[in-house]
């Protein structure tokens, strides 16, 4: 079903349809280009977690690298842009507030409009929530994104987006804007599949430069990372070892694993790697 998207491309599509995607993306690509360059330099990245399967740990990922990348002292905000069934607010605990589609009605996307439904949490990461009901999702369009993302450049070190499944333009228009799009998969063949197919789409967009594979829940399958490693034709990035018992706690509490289960090796593995990022940059 299809609500507040103006064109759903699934990855399973005919030729002519993600041709289409990509016509469109470009002559977008050429105006975010344009707009970018009048935007104050600032060493902000941005960064979106994504999945096209879901319970693969998408959403543990981004909460918990955004997490960690605060603990370091850096400027963090968390968008949730899984525009119609986003669960941050749930993963944080964040009672039910503003949400970015109670933002895009007031019409003017100014920097301190945006900066007033940014929610602080305890850990010191930003918040955006998605909205309250998914018929909601029908007022964000790929403009809004765009203002948002350019917007917030300008505030904050580190911009995470938890990334709905579907490619849609608003989806699109995130993932052109952002420096790096990390890629959640897990140890199974459906998972991979989906993602390999996935990953090409993203490659006829010219985003390939921007992928990173994440393998999540390391060691629950008879499938190596080495087996993900060759079906993807791309190493992984980061490889966080499965641990359900600690994931599952921090999701009933409503806390990071930061929190809960700090000597996780789930929990360790996610904040080595927040760490080795601050250094590479």
């Amino acid at each position: 079903m299809e609500s507040g998207i103006a064109r759903v491309i699934d990855i399973g599509s005919g030729e002519s349809a993600i041709r289409n995607l990509i016509l469109t993306a470009a002559n977008r690509d050429i105006h975010r280009r344009s707009s970018t360059q009048k935007i104050a330099s600032y060493d902000s990245k941005i960064l979106a977690v994504y999945s096209p399967k879901g319970g693969v740990g998408k959403t543990t990922f981004a909460v918990n690298l955004a997490c960690a990348l605060s603990a370091t002292n850096k400027k963090v905000a968390l968008i949730d842009l899984n525009l119609q069934f986003g669960n941050v607010g749930i993963f944080l605990d964040i009672a039910k507030g503003d949400t970015i589609a109670d933002m895009v009605e007031e019409r003017t996307l100014e920097l301190s409009t945006i900066k007033s439904y940014l929610i602080r949490h305890p850990s010191g990461v930003m918040v955006m929530l998605s909205c309250s009901s998914p018929e909601y999702a029908e007022l964000i369009r790929p403009e809004h994104i765009e203002t948002i993302l350019s917007s917030l450049r300008t505030e904050f070190d580190y911009i995470l987006l938890d990334m709905g499944s579907t490619l849609n333009d608003c989806a699109v228009t995130a993932l052109e804007t952002a420096d790096t799009i990390f890629v959640v998969v897990n140890e199974d063949i459906a998972t991979l599949n989906d993602s390999k197919r996935s990953i090409k789409l993203l490659e006829a967009l010219n985003l390939q430069d921007k992928i990173k594979v994440v393998v999540n829940k390391d060691g629950l399958s008879t499938i190596k990372v080495r087996d993900v490693t060759n079906l993807l034709e791309m190493e992984p990035a980061l490889v966080i070892p499965n641990d359900p018992k600690s994931a599952m706690m921090a999701l009933n509490r409503g806390v990071p694993m930061l929190s809960c289960a700090p000597t996780s090796k789930a929990t360790k593995a996610i904040v080595a790697f927040a760490r080795g990022m601050i250094r590479r940059t």
